[in-house]
């Protein structure tokens, strides 16, 4: 229970921040937003399949209930760390902004914070949980037809290579949004 609590949060928080807030951050170089469906898309066999699975991603991660179990998530790990500056969910009207705000602004906080989120999705020996990442993969995506989707998404969680930034093992799993290629 507590690993799937995990990794809803960074699959929200990574494709809240790189997929759905795309048509509000200009990212990479010469300003081409890294997730945007016209880049990422470019070079599919089938354009329109490919932004309709980019919006199933994204909307996988914007439902209420996920949003409310992420700041759940955030907020144990907040108190364990004695970390007591993070937006009130209840007092603000854009929670996902303020979060991203907060992040900016207190960054040591913030790799304190993702450490601790993200215990479960690594090993003891800092090598990546697949088991339990694809657990939650299925979970997400459990009672939407979309075999595809999910075949593409669980062949990337076994095979996208480790780096030293999982930032970069994150978007190489999501970019399984943007198929076919």
């Amino acid at each position: 229970m507590w690993k799937s609590v995990i990794f809803a949060t960074v699959l929200i928080l990574s494709l809240g921040s790189a997929l759905g807030d795309a048509p509000r951050h200009r990212r990479g170089l010469g300003g081409v937003r890294r997730f945007d469906p016209d880049a990422s898309c470019a070079t599919s066999s089938d354009s329109v399949e490919c932004r309709r699975r980019i919006e199933v991603c994204r909307n996988m991660h914007r439902s209420r209930g996920q949003r409310n179990r992420m700041y759940e998530t955030f907020s144990a790990c907040a108190r364990q760390l004695g970390i007591t500056s993070l937006p009130n969910a209840a007092s603000v009207v854009d929670q996902p902004q303020a979060f991203r705000n907060w992040m900016r602004e207190n960054h040591d906080d913030k790799e304190r914070l993702f450490a601790c989120v993200h215990r479960g999705f690594y090993n003891e020996d800092g090598t990546v949980n697949r088991a339990a990442m694809l657990q939650k993969v299925r979970t997400l995506l459990q009672g939407q037809n979309e075999p595809d989707l999910l075949r593409e998404i669980t062949t990337r969680v076994n095979n996208c290579p480790e780096s030293e930034s999982r930032r970069e093992f994150f978007r190489c799993i999501f970019m399984g949004c943007a198929t076919p290629q």
